[in-house]
Protein backbone atom coordinates (compact mmCIF):
# COMPACT_ATOMS: atom_id res chain seq x y z
CA UNK A 1 0.00 0.00 0.00
CA UNK A 2 1.48 3.39 -0.96
CA UNK A 3 1.99 5.02 2.42
CA UNK A 4 4.01 7.70 4.21
CA UNK A 5 5.18 8.20 7.82
CA UNK A 6 2.93 11.26 8.25
CA UNK A 7 0.70 10.76 11.30
CA UNK A 8 -2.03 13.41 11.76
CA UNK A 9 -1.94 13.01 15.55
CA UNK A 10 1.79 13.84 15.58
CA UNK A 11 2.54 15.85 12.46
CA UNK A 12 -0.76 17.68 11.90
CA UNK A 13 -1.90 20.87 13.60
CA UNK A 14 -3.78 20.37 16.86
CA UNK A 15 -6.46 22.99 16.18
CA UNK A 16 -9.24 23.09 13.61
CA UNK A 17 -9.43 24.99 10.36
CA UNK A 18 -13.02 25.82 11.40
CA UNK A 19 -11.68 28.09 14.15
CA UNK A 20 -8.93 30.02 12.39
CA UNK A 21 -9.74 33.67 11.55
CA UNK A 22 -7.84 36.00 9.23
CA UNK A 23 -8.15 39.65 8.26
CA UNK A 24 -7.00 41.66 5.26
CA UNK A 25 -7.85 45.32 5.71
CA UNK A 26 -11.59 45.58 6.44
CA UNK A 27 -12.23 42.02 5.25
CA UNK A 28 -12.47 39.32 7.90
CA UNK A 29 -13.11 35.66 7.24
CA UNK A 30 -12.16 32.18 8.37
CA UNK A 31 -10.96 28.85 6.97
CA UNK A 32 -7.38 28.31 5.73
CA UNK A 33 -7.42 24.61 4.84
CA UNK A 34 -4.96 24.97 1.96
CA UNK A 35 -2.56 26.93 4.13
CA UNK A 36 -2.81 24.39 6.94
CA UNK A 37 -2.21 21.44 4.61
CA UNK A 38 0.79 23.18 3.03
CA UNK A 39 2.21 24.35 6.37
CA UNK A 40 1.87 20.93 8.02
CA UNK A 41 3.74 19.38 5.09
CA UNK A 42 6.40 22.10 5.36
CA UNK A 43 7.06 21.21 9.00
CA UNK A 44 7.09 17.50 8.19
CA UNK A 45 9.51 17.70 5.25
CA UNK A 46 11.83 20.03 7.19
CA UNK A 47 11.78 17.51 10.08
CA UNK A 48 10.56 20.20 12.47
CA UNK A 49 8.14 19.89 15.38
CA UNK A 50 4.63 21.03 14.59
CA UNK A 51 3.68 23.98 16.85
CA UNK A 52 1.93 22.66 19.99
CA UNK A 53 -0.97 25.16 19.83
CA UNK A 54 -4.33 23.54 20.58
CA UNK A 55 -6.25 26.74 19.87
CA UNK A 56 -6.26 28.40 16.47
CA UNK A 57 -3.65 31.20 16.37
CA UNK A 58 -5.08 34.70 16.38
CA UNK A 59 -4.85 36.98 13.38
CA UNK A 60 -1.51 38.77 13.23
CA UNK A 61 0.41 36.13 15.18
CA UNK A 62 3.43 34.54 13.45
CA UNK A 63 1.74 31.16 13.01
CA UNK A 64 -1.48 32.66 11.65
CA UNK A 65 0.52 34.79 9.22
CA UNK A 66 2.56 31.81 8.04
CA UNK A 67 -0.54 29.69 7.43
CA UNK A 68 -2.24 32.59 5.62
CA UNK A 69 0.82 33.02 3.39
CA UNK A 70 0.72 29.33 2.49
CA UNK A 71 -3.04 29.64 1.83
CA UNK A 72 -2.36 32.31 -0.77
CA UNK A 73 0.19 30.03 -2.46
CA UNK A 74 -2.20 27.06 -2.34
CA UNK A 75 -4.93 29.11 -4.02
CA UNK A 76 -2.59 30.37 -6.73
CA UNK A 77 -1.57 26.78 -7.46
CA UNK A 78 -5.12 25.42 -7.65
CA UNK A 79 -7.32 28.25 -8.97
CA UNK A 80 -7.32 26.90 -12.55
CA UNK A 81 -8.55 23.46 -11.48
CA UNK A 82 -10.97 24.80 -8.89
CA UNK A 83 -12.42 27.06 -11.57
CA UNK A 84 -13.15 24.01 -13.69
CA UNK A 85 -15.31 22.68 -10.87
CA UNK A 86 -16.91 25.96 -9.84
CA UNK A 87 -17.84 27.23 -13.31
CA UNK A 88 -19.53 24.45 -15.30
CA UNK A 89 -19.17 25.96 -18.77
CA UNK A 90 -18.17 24.50 -22.11
CA UNK A 91 -14.93 25.66 -23.58
CA UNK A 92 -11.18 25.14 -23.49
CA UNK A 93 -10.99 24.89 -19.68
CA UNK A 94 -13.25 21.86 -19.55
CA UNK A 95 -16.83 20.96 -18.68
CA UNK A 96 -17.12 21.68 -14.99
CA UNK A 97 -16.79 18.92 -12.48
CA UNK A 98 -17.10 16.26 -15.16
CA UNK A 99 -13.79 17.35 -16.67
CA UNK A 100 -11.95 15.58 -13.81
CA UNK A 101 -10.96 11.99 -14.37
CA UNK A 102 -10.60 10.74 -10.82
CA UNK A 103 -9.07 7.47 -12.00
CA UNK A 104 -6.21 9.41 -13.61
CA UNK A 105 -5.86 11.58 -10.51
CA UNK A 106 -5.73 8.45 -8.36
CA UNK A 107 -2.92 7.00 -10.51
CA UNK A 108 -1.03 10.26 -10.06
CA UNK A 109 -1.63 10.06 -6.31
CA UNK A 110 -0.37 6.47 -6.11
CA UNK A 111 2.80 7.41 -8.00
CA UNK A 112 3.62 10.24 -5.56
CA UNK A 113 2.76 8.33 -2.37
CA UNK A 114 4.88 5.40 -3.55
CA UNK A 115 7.87 7.70 -3.04
CA UNK A 116 6.95 8.07 0.64
CA UNK A 117 5.96 11.73 0.40
CA UNK A 118 2.55 13.08 1.47
CA UNK A 119 0.83 15.30 -1.09
CA UNK A 120 -1.99 17.88 -0.90
CA UNK A 121 -5.18 16.95 -2.72
CA UNK A 122 -8.38 18.93 -3.24
CA UNK A 123 -11.90 17.61 -2.79
CA UNK A 124 -14.36 19.39 -5.08
CA UNK A 125 -18.04 19.76 -5.78
CA UNK A 126 -19.94 22.53 -7.53
CA UNK A 127 -19.07 25.78 -5.75
CA UNK A 128 -16.99 24.16 -3.00
CA UNK A 129 -13.46 22.90 -2.51
CA UNK A 130 -11.41 21.60 0.40
CA UNK A 131 -7.65 21.00 0.75
CA UNK A 132 -6.45 17.95 2.69
CA UNK A 133 -3.11 16.16 2.87
CA UNK A 134 -3.08 12.60 1.48
CA UNK A 135 -0.86 10.24 3.47
CA UNK A 136 -1.69 6.79 2.00
CA UNK A 137 -4.00 5.15 -0.51
CA UNK A 138 -5.26 1.86 -1.86
CA UNK A 139 -2.97 0.75 -4.75
CA UNK A 140 -5.64 -1.33 -6.49
CA UNK A 141 -9.39 -1.68 -6.49
CA UNK A 142 -11.78 0.93 -5.09
CA UNK A 143 -10.35 4.37 -4.43
CA UNK A 144 -9.53 4.78 -0.73
CA UNK A 145 -7.33 7.56 0.61
CA UNK A 146 -6.20 8.28 4.16
CA UNK A 147 -5.42 11.89 4.94
CA UNK A 148 -4.82 14.69 7.39
CA UNK A 149 -7.94 16.88 7.26
CA UNK A 150 -7.38 20.38 8.74
CA UNK A 151 -11.03 20.37 9.82
CA UNK A 152 -10.44 17.31 12.02
CA UNK A 153 -7.29 17.73 14.15
CA UNK A 154 -5.56 14.68 15.67
CA UNK A 155 -7.65 12.25 13.63
CA UNK A 156 -7.14 10.24 10.48
CA UNK A 157 -9.58 10.98 7.66
CA UNK A 158 -10.59 8.29 5.18
CA UNK A 159 -11.81 9.32 1.73
CA UNK A 160 -13.69 6.73 -0.31
CA UNK A 161 -16.49 6.35 -2.80
CA UNK A 162 -19.94 5.95 -1.35
CA UNK A 163 -21.22 2.40 -1.98
CA UNK A 164 -23.48 2.23 -5.01
CA UNK A 165 -22.62 5.70 -6.28
CA UNK A 166 -19.89 7.92 -7.65
CA UNK A 167 -19.77 10.42 -4.78
CA UNK A 168 -16.88 10.57 -2.32
CA UNK A 169 -17.35 10.76 1.42
CA UNK A 170 -14.97 11.86 4.14
CA UNK A 171 -15.10 9.80 7.33
CA UNK A 172 -14.63 12.97 9.39
CA UNK A 173 -17.61 14.70 7.72
CA UNK A 174 -19.80 11.88 6.32
CA UNK A 175 -22.75 14.16 5.54
CA UNK A 176 -20.73 16.24 3.06
CA UNK A 177 -20.30 14.42 -0.23
CA UNK A 178 -17.78 15.34 -2.93
CA UNK A 179 -17.93 14.84 -6.68
CA UNK A 180 -14.22 14.45 -7.37
CA UNK A 181 -10.69 15.17 -6.21
CA UNK A 182 -7.48 16.25 -7.87
CA UNK A 183 -3.83 16.16 -6.84
CA UNK A 184 -2.25 19.55 -6.07
CA UNK A 185 0.99 19.21 -8.01
CA UNK A 186 1.91 22.86 -7.46
CA UNK A 187 3.11 22.41 -3.88
CA UNK A 188 6.78 23.22 -3.23
CA UNK A 189 8.32 22.89 0.20
CA UNK A 190 9.10 26.04 2.17
CA UNK A 191 11.11 26.47 5.36
CA UNK A 192 8.74 27.42 8.21
CA UNK A 193 9.44 30.71 9.95
CA UNK A 194 7.68 29.59 13.13
CA UNK A 195 9.68 27.30 15.39
CA UNK A 196 8.59 24.87 18.07
CA UNK A 197 10.51 22.75 20.53
CA UNK A 198 12.80 23.28 23.51
CA UNK A 199 15.41 26.02 23.30
CA UNK A 200 18.36 26.84 25.58
CA UNK A 201 20.66 24.09 24.33
CA UNK A 202 24.28 25.19 23.84
CA UNK A 203 27.51 24.09 22.23
CA UNK A 204 30.42 23.60 24.63
CA UNK A 205 33.62 25.05 23.19
CA UNK A 206 35.74 22.78 25.41
CA UNK A 207 34.34 19.35 24.54
CA UNK A 208 32.36 20.22 21.35
CA UNK A 209 29.27 18.57 22.83
CA UNK A 210 25.72 19.87 23.21
CA UNK A 211 24.35 20.55 26.69
CA UNK A 212 21.26 22.07 28.30
CA UNK A 213 21.80 25.58 29.64
CA UNK A 214 18.47 25.97 31.42
CA UNK A 215 19.56 24.88 34.88
CA UNK A 216 21.62 26.59 37.57
CA UNK A 217 24.66 24.39 36.88
CA UNK A 218 26.23 23.64 33.51
CA UNK A 219 26.80 19.97 34.18
CA UNK A 220 30.07 18.04 33.85
CA UNK A 221 32.37 18.53 30.89
CA UNK A 222 34.75 15.70 29.87
CA UNK A 223 37.42 18.38 29.40
CA UNK A 224 37.16 19.20 33.13
CA UNK A 225 34.87 21.39 35.19
CA UNK A 226 31.52 22.46 33.80
CA UNK A 227 30.52 23.05 30.18
CA UNK A 228 31.45 26.42 28.63
CA UNK A 229 28.86 28.03 26.35
CA UNK A 230 30.91 31.10 25.36
CA UNK A 231 30.53 31.64 21.60
CA UNK A 232 27.50 29.39 21.31
CA UNK A 233 24.17 30.16 19.72
CA UNK A 234 20.83 29.13 21.22
CA UNK A 235 19.78 25.75 19.83
CA UNK A 236 16.21 24.47 19.70
CA UNK A 237 15.47 20.73 19.68
CA UNK A 238 12.26 19.01 18.66
CA UNK A 239 10.72 17.41 21.72
CA UNK A 240 8.27 14.49 21.52
CA UNK A 241 7.16 15.38 17.96
CA UNK A 242 8.99 15.80 14.69
CA UNK A 243 10.12 13.92 11.61
CA UNK A 244 13.65 12.71 12.29
CA UNK A 245 15.56 10.29 14.50
CA UNK A 246 14.01 9.80 17.96
CA UNK A 247 15.50 8.34 21.16
CA UNK A 248 17.84 11.18 21.99
CA UNK A 249 17.84 11.96 25.72
CA UNK A 250 19.03 14.62 28.16
CA UNK A 251 21.40 13.29 30.82
CA UNK A 252 20.55 14.77 34.23
CA UNK A 253 24.13 14.15 35.42
CA UNK A 254 26.24 15.86 32.75
CA UNK A 255 23.45 17.96 31.12
CA UNK A 256 24.52 16.59 27.73
CA UNK A 257 22.46 15.06 24.93
CA UNK A 258 23.03 11.36 24.17
CA UNK A 259 21.51 8.64 22.00
CA UNK A 260 19.54 6.01 23.92
CA UNK A 261 18.39 3.95 20.94
CA UNK A 262 21.16 1.35 20.99
CA UNK A 263 20.16 -1.71 22.97
CA UNK A 264 22.28 -2.28 26.05
CA UNK A 265 24.24 0.96 25.70
CA UNK A 266 23.70 4.19 27.62
CA UNK A 267 27.15 5.42 26.70
CA UNK A 268 29.73 6.93 29.00
CA UNK A 269 28.94 9.97 31.12
CA UNK A 270 31.71 12.44 32.09
CA UNK A 271 30.12 12.63 35.55
CA UNK A 272 30.87 8.91 36.02
CA UNK A 273 29.17 5.71 34.92
CA UNK A 274 26.56 5.73 32.15
CA UNK A 275 24.28 8.55 31.08
CA UNK A 276 21.11 9.05 33.11
CA UNK A 277 18.18 9.72 30.81
CA UNK A 278 15.25 8.28 32.75
CA UNK A 279 13.77 11.71 33.50
CA UNK A 280 14.25 13.03 29.95
CA UNK A 281 11.76 13.63 27.21
CA UNK A 282 12.19 12.12 23.75
CA UNK A 283 14.23 14.45 21.52
CA UNK A 284 14.01 14.03 17.75
CA UNK A 285 16.91 15.21 15.60
CA UNK A 286 16.67 16.15 11.93
CA UNK A 287 19.06 14.38 9.58
CA UNK A 288 20.64 14.72 6.15
CA UNK A 289 19.48 17.75 4.21
CA UNK A 290 17.17 19.46 6.67
CA UNK A 291 17.39 23.09 7.79
CA UNK A 292 19.67 24.49 10.46
CA UNK A 293 23.33 24.01 11.27
CA UNK A 294 24.86 20.82 9.88
CA UNK A 295 27.96 18.83 10.91
CA UNK A 296 26.60 17.53 14.19
CA UNK A 297 27.53 13.89 14.76
CA UNK A 298 26.79 10.96 17.06
CA UNK A 299 29.85 9.63 18.90
CA UNK A 300 29.93 5.85 18.86
CA UNK A 301 32.19 5.78 21.95
CA UNK A 302 30.19 7.89 24.44
CA UNK A 303 26.78 8.04 22.62
CA UNK A 304 26.85 11.85 22.87
CA UNK A 305 26.20 14.46 20.19
CA UNK A 306 29.15 16.63 19.19
CA UNK A 307 29.97 19.30 16.60
CA UNK A 308 32.35 18.08 13.90
CA UNK A 309 32.57 21.33 11.96
CA UNK A 310 35.67 22.64 13.73
CA UNK A 311 39.23 21.41 13.35
CA UNK A 312 38.96 19.29 16.47
CA UNK A 313 37.21 16.12 17.62
CA UNK A 314 36.69 17.63 21.04
CA UNK A 315 37.03 15.69 24.26
CA UNK A 316 35.25 12.36 24.71
CA UNK A 317 34.83 10.71 28.13
CA UNK A 318 35.28 7.27 26.52
CA UNK A 319 38.13 7.92 24.08
CA UNK A 320 41.38 9.81 24.72
CA UNK A 321 41.62 10.66 21.01
CA UNK A 322 38.35 12.58 21.01
CA UNK A 323 34.85 11.89 19.75
CA UNK A 324 34.39 9.20 17.10
CA UNK A 325 31.77 10.10 14.49
CA UNK A 326 32.38 7.14 12.19
CA UNK A 327 29.05 5.56 11.32
CA UNK A 328 27.12 8.72 12.17
CA UNK A 329 24.62 10.56 10.02
CA UNK A 330 24.73 14.31 9.52
CA UNK A 331 22.46 16.01 12.05
CA UNK A 332 20.96 19.48 11.61
CA UNK A 333 20.08 21.68 14.57
CA UNK A 334 17.91 24.80 14.55
CA UNK A 335 20.00 27.66 15.89
CA UNK A 336 19.25 31.21 17.06
CA UNK A 337 21.76 33.91 17.93
CA UNK A 338 22.35 34.65 21.60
Amino acid sequence: MPTTPFNPTIHGFHFSNNDIIWKVGPVESKFLCGGMAYAALDFFLNQMSIPPDTKAPKDGTPLNSYIFDRQVTAHINTIPKFSMAFIPIFGPIGVGIHSFNVEDENKKLISILNKGTPVPICLVRLGHGHHILATACNPTGPILITAYDPNAPDRLAVIQRKPGGDKFKNSQAPSSLWDAFFVDTGYKVKTPTVFAGQSNWRWCRKCQGLFFFGHSKNGFCPAGGSHDMVGSGNYMLSLETGNGQPNWRWCFQCEGLFFAGNAGSLGVCPAGGVHGGFSSGNYILAQDGSIGQSDWRWCRRCEGLFFAGNNTLGVCPANPNGHDGSGSGNYFLTIFSG
